[in-house]
């Protein structure tokens, strides 16, 4: 039996599930302060619709955006925001559901 190593850019194949997966990852690394959590899954997101599609698209080096995405990549902001927008999505910060109200007097 051949054992091949599990990639979950293979199984991210609908818009729906790709939002899910992004969205568990950024609440797991808000949740555990590890923002490489939501870094992985922004570049198997991006795998799955082609590096060499998102490099043409947000007119960014190939290998940047590879070294960006990679375990030890810390990609600036401005990369996260082209990606996000090469994935044809949007960011929204909402209220914690855990935020109190302050009232001030």
């Amino acid at each position: 039996m051949k054992v091949t190593d599990f990639d979950p850019a293979d199984y991210l194949t609908t818009k729906e599930v790709m939002v899910e997966y992004l969205n568990e990852a950024l609440k797991t690394s808000i949740e555990d302060n590890a923002p490489e959590h939501f870094m992985q899954a922004l570049g198997d997101v991006t795998r799955a619709q082609g590096i060499t599609n998102a490099a043409k698209a947000t007119e960014l080096n190939r290998e940047h955006l590879y070294r960006s995405l990679s375990q030890k990549g810390n990609p600036a902001f401005s990369t996260i925001i082209k990606l996000i927008k090469f994935l044809d999505l949007d960011i929204n910060i909402t209220e914690s559901k855990s935020a109190k109200t302050v009232i001030a007097l």
